[in-house]
């Protein structure tokens, strides 16, 4: 099994930093029901635009062809046609004490460079357009009020963060949300286990909103993270960072699953 740096964009940084495996260069197919959901499309997903001076967040739409050929996602009011111009892959991170397989598609419009990553029930994605602006978007199927966990439950995953014209910073983290009372915590490393930093926050159904605070590596940053959890018993989660670093503002993602 290879290590693999996997980036959404080379202009972006690692999405999951050099710790990251290629376990088969060929995906098996998802099945019927999930292309289907994926060819159906999401709306209203939580977005991050940054375009060098200022990063704003916003709402728009995904869909994938079924089969993972082609994209369309449509932030701040104009939609992109992306078509994949390399061969899926599938990734996983050593790091983690449960392997979990993502699915990951390059994707281009000629004019715009992009990159999802699937797990089962989410999706991340990442596009620069023709003028060097970066779009990250986050969602998926979420979870039911009647599929919610009524007790503590851990969850592993990864997560970069990004000034802007500046460093990236990237790694694994370990978070355990308390359902039954609204509450989670953080606890975030670098890709080889060192502590970055932490986190804590609230839940509230399928959402939730917590700090996601950077004291160590190259990205000292104070930040929040906004996101959801997905499948039918908050079987994953993902959501989209924004804060303050040292040189200006910060933005990023974080996905992962139950251990």
């Amino acid at each position: 099994m290879g290590r693999l740096n996997y980036t959404f964009l080379p202009a972006l940084a690692a999405l999951c930093v050099g710790g990251c495996a290629s376990t088969g260069p060929t995906p098996d197919p998802f099945p019927d029901d999930v292309d289907a959901t994926l060819a159906a499309g999401f709306d209203n997903i939580t977005t991050l635009h940054s375009n060098a001076a200022v990063i704003t967040s916003g709402t728009g739409s995904w869909q994938m062809d079924e089969g993972g050929g082609a994209a369309t996602i449509t932030v701040d009011g104009s939609s992109y046609v992306l078509v994949a111009n390399a061969a899926s892959d599938v990734v996983t991170e050593p790091g983690w004490s449960k392997p979990v397989n993502y699915t990951r598609y390059p994707l281009s419009s000629g004019t715009e460079d992009g990159a999802f990553l699937l797990g089962e029930h989410l999706f991340i994605g990442a596009m620069v357009d023709a003028g060097g602006d970066y779009y990250l978007t986050q969602g998926g199927n979420e979870t039911p009020s009647d599929g919610l966990p009524n007790m503590t439950v851990n969850y592993e995953g990864a997560w970069l963060v990004s000034e802007i014209a500046a460093l990236s910073e990237a790694g694994i983290y370990e978070a355990s949300a308390n359902f039954d009372d609204g509450t989670m915590t953080f606890a975030i490393e670098d890709d080889f286990g060192t502590s970055l930093g932490a986190g804590a926050g609230t839940i509230s159904g399928s959402t939730f909103s917590s700090s996601f605070n950077l004291t160590g590596g190259g990205v000292v940053s104070t930040n929040n993270v906004n996101g959801n959890f997905y499948g039918p018993n908050a079987d994953e989660m993902a959501g989209l960072i924004q804060g303050t670093g040292g040189t200006g503002q910060t933005f990023g993602y974080l996905f992962g699953h139950q251990q």
